[in-house]
């Protein structure tokens, strides 16, 4: 066991080339081989390396002989697992092989970690007759030490690369080598190739090919016998992964990664599919991404998605801007037209920039201010201002000034608004409000302004109308009655102003000592007042209506109307003034009436005032009849007798309801029935008032 140990690891080592003829002087001091031959592995335990195939540029070196190609190819028909031996051949052919580490592409990421090599098992076989050696080769030979070394040398690169994002591999699996058997028993050899019992099992020298992982979802890993040409319909197709970093180096420093997915194996004439896939590992968006493909030479291109432009050797992938962490893939479809691999390449450019950002801003100022379009005199005014900033930048230290027309001021006696607004953020706004009031009607154009400290400013304007109904009202009437007569008045209103007059009412004060008789157009009287609704007055638009009042007293009256409407009142009035009439009664009795010849009698005057005035001058003139003659008079006033007339002097002022008594005594001269006459006479009076009395005198 100690030899057979050695000649393992001097096997290994060596990376599988040995001398023939040391290996037959190992074997012929004691070391038990086994008449099948083999290495490392027992013919009872299938190996799921042994039909693997070199997925990217390792090319191998078969120590097997062309007539063992033909048994390798039957037992491969037979069996998918070859097994292989345990022990080490007691002899075995000095060759050269160029080999490429294996999980390695060109420099680029391995796809996935390699398992070590197993034990090998003991075994009890020997044989005595070393075997022949077939010297046939295949590749370029080489130092399979300088090989080895140049394998450390990638994986070291690599393992830079990654900066420790990779397990660490044993040193023993960078140098380990699998001898894979062309068949799974020394019979199957025998019995494919058809030679003698001379001929010994040839074996063949590879490296262990990594396993292929899909790159869209977790998957098992692909089998050896994925790798090897369809034997059925059932076979499922299995896929490598290859990477690089842009630009090489530290991965960790990597911007960008290139992977190419490609299936491990096709057969010719069938469709095959790959997919290029370029990812931005930046925080930053790249700019310019170009992807440059050169598809494999024995590869028919039949469509890509996205579509591309097409170039020498290939096609090229305009992927323009690539954002921070983003993957962009292209899928490539075609069809195997030649037996062999199938080597495509490709690469990707960008560019990188470093940006650096001032944001420009821009306020704008917008002042909206709003207004009543009509507003009645006798109203306030709102006013509203509304200030904003509709730009992308903050406004400093805005004002708003708003100066008032003529006529207008605030409610406190003001004729400016002043706001200080401060700073206005983009997008921010704010609203002020003030109440008006007008002294005069018209039209008014009333204009605010912003401003702010960076020479921005805004304006709005309002137009304005003030109205105001202007109600007219006259009244007419006589300006004397006599007490008792009817006085008629007539009062007509108008609007004379801008406005509806709303809601009109007329209001007639009865005065005292006159009495209210009648109305028109639905005047009533409520509470010593006449009323009238009339209800709204356009501008322009008259009303007229009468009352009539009877005086009861003397005097002088003075009778008032007011009109009344929204924002709008009148008042007119008329002076009347009442008159009494005197009514003058002139009576005369005698107190002894029949009288004899020579008998006295007296005769009584009364005048007496019946009406609603005085009397002036009022003077009794007195007539005797022959038969009768005068003895003396009594009165008020003063008389004077001239033969049969008698006159009383002017009684200056007669009340009314007053009266006045004037006697005059008399002595019968003849018989007969005689009359006593007298008249009243005033400055009232334009034809005198006369009486008489008959008194009969008898003998």
């Amino acid at each position: 066991m100690k030899w057979q140990r050695m000649a393992e690891l001097i096997l290994g080592l060596m990376g599988g080339t040995m001398i023939v003829s040391a290996a037959y002087v190992i074997a012929s001091g004691g070391i038990k081989v086994p008449s099948t031959g083999g290495f490392f592995r027992t013919p009872e335990r299938p190996s799921t390396d042994a039909t693997e195939a070199w997925h990217g540029e390792a090319m191998t070196e078969s120590l097997t002989t062309p007539e063992t190609m033909a048994s390798r190819s039957d037992s491969a028909k037979t069996s998918h697992e070859p097994r292989l031996a345990t022990s080490v051949q007691p002899a075995i052919a000095q060759s050269r092989a160029r080999i490429v580490p294996a999980g390695f592409r060109d420099g680029t990421e391995p796809d996935e970690e390699m398992e070590p090599l197993p034990e090998p098992a003991p075994t009890n076989d020997h044989t005595s007759n070393p075997p022949r050696v077939d010297r046939t080769y295949q590749g370029t030979p080489h130092n399979p030490r300088t090989e080895i070394e140049k394998r450390r040398a990638a994986k070291a690169r690599v393992a830079e690369r990654e900066d420790g994002h990779m397990q660490p591999r044993r040193a023993a699996d960078d140098e380990m080598m699998t001898i894979r058997s062309s068949s799974s028993t020394p019979e199957a050899h025998m019995k494919g190739s058809g030679s003698s019992q001379d001929e010994r099992p040839r074996t063949t020298l590879a490296h262990s090919a990594p396993r292929p992982t899909h790159v869209e979802s977790p998957a098992p890993k692909a089998s050896p016998s994925s790798r090897m040409p369809a034997k059925s319909a059932g076979v499922k197709e299995t896929y490598g992964t290859t990477r690089q970093f842009f630009p090489p180096g530290n991965r960790a420093a990597a911007a960008v990664i290139l992977e190419r997915v490609t299936p491990a194996e096709v057969r010719l004439g069938n469709g095959m599919t790959y997919e290029l896939k370029v990812t931005n590992t930046t925080g930053c968006g790249l700019t310019d991404v170009m992807l440059y493909e050169h598809p494999p030479e024995g590869m028919e291109v039949r469509s890509t998605e996205p579509k591309v432009d097409k170039i020498e050797d290939g096609f090229s992938w305009a992927i323009g801007t690539l954002a921070a962490r983003e993957t962009r893939t292209l899928v490539v479809t075609g069809t195997a037209k030649q037996v062999g691999d199938l080597r495509g390449c490709a690469t990707v450019t960008f560019n990188t920039s470093i940006c650096s950002a001032t944001r420009v801003v821009e306020p704008s100022l917008q002042l909206v201010k709003t207004a009543p379009d009509t507003v009645m005199l006798c109203d306030t005014i709102p006013v509203k201002l509304r200030v904003s900033n509709t730009g992308s930048g903050a406004a400093k230290n805005v004002r708003i000034t708003d100066t008032l027309p003529d006529g207008w001021m605030t409610i406190d006696g003001q004729r400016s608004l002043t706001y200080a607004v401060g700073d206005l953020a983009a997008g921010e706004s704010r609203e002020y409000a003030a109440t008006l009031k007008s002294s005069t009607i018209g039209e008014f154009t009333n204009q605010a302004t912003a401003t702010e400290d960076g020479g921005l400013n805004a304006e709005a304007s309002t137009k304005t109308v003030v109205l105001k109904p202007e109600l007219e009202i006259t009244k007419t009437g006589p300006g004397t009655r006599y007490i008792g007569r009817p006085a008629k008045y007539e009062i007509t209103v108008a609007n004379r102003g801008n406005a509806t007059a709303v809601d009109t009412v007329l209001t007639d004060e009865v005065p005292g000592g006159t009495q209210f008789v009648e109305s028109t157009d639905g005047g009533t009287l409520k509470g010593g007042r006449v009323v009238w609704r009339l209800g709204d007055l356009n501008p322009g638009e008259s009303k007229s209506v009468t009352v009539t009042l009877k005086p009861t007293e003397k005097g002088t009256y003075t009778n008032t109307v007011e009109a009344k409407s929204y924002c709008a009142e009148a008042v007119a009035s008329a002076t009347t003034k009442a008159e009494g009439v005197p009514a003058m009664l002139l009576e005369v009795v005698d107190l002894e009436d029949p009288i004899e010849v020579g008998a006295e009698t007296t005769y009584e005057i009364y005048a007496t005032n019946q009406g609603t005035a005085e009397g002036t001058n009022v003077v009794i003139n007195v007539t005797l009849p022959p038969e009768l003659e005068f003895i003396s008079a009594s009165g008020p006033v003063n008389h004077t007798v001239g033969g049969q007339e008698i006159r009383f002097a002017p009684l200056p002022r007669l009340a009314e309801k007053g009266q006045a008594v004037y006697r005059v005594k008399v002595r019968g001269l003849e018989g007969g029935d005689v009359r006593f006459r007298c008249n009243m006479t005033s400055d009232q009076l334009q034809t005198p008032v006369e009486e008489s009395e008959s008194t009969h005198i008898y003998r």
